[in-house]
């Protein structure tokens, strides 16, 4: 059940763009640990822990959409203005 509740917090946690990986690791985690989830918790208590689960899920896809779309924000409102080739980085970088 901790799992669950940490799973919940993160998702209502702030959308900040580097925790993006975390989250979506995190998510990743759930997804794959469902079918077992689904296998230990079969009888009609267990439903409950499933239909939690599964909500958590939904969760942390929505908290992941959300950040990824407050990283693109971010990362649009600070572009850099000044646009570098890498050949002309390379070339001041090492020029003979």
């Amino acid at each position: 059940m901790r799992l669950l509740n940490f799973g919940e917090a993160v998702s209502l946690g702030p959308r900040q763009p580097e925790k993006l990986l975390r989250i979506l690791e995190m998510y990743e985690l759930v997804y794959e640990l469902l079918p077992e989830i689904d296998a230990l918790f079969l009888d009609q208590l267990g439903s409950t822990v499933r239909t939690e689960y599964r909500e958590v899920m939904r969760r942390l896809g929505d908290c992941a959409r959300a950040t990824f779309l407050e990283f693109k924000r971010h990362e649009h409102t600070h572009a850099s203005k000044n646009i570098f080739h890498w050949s002309v980085v390379c070339f001041k970088k090492y020029s003979f």
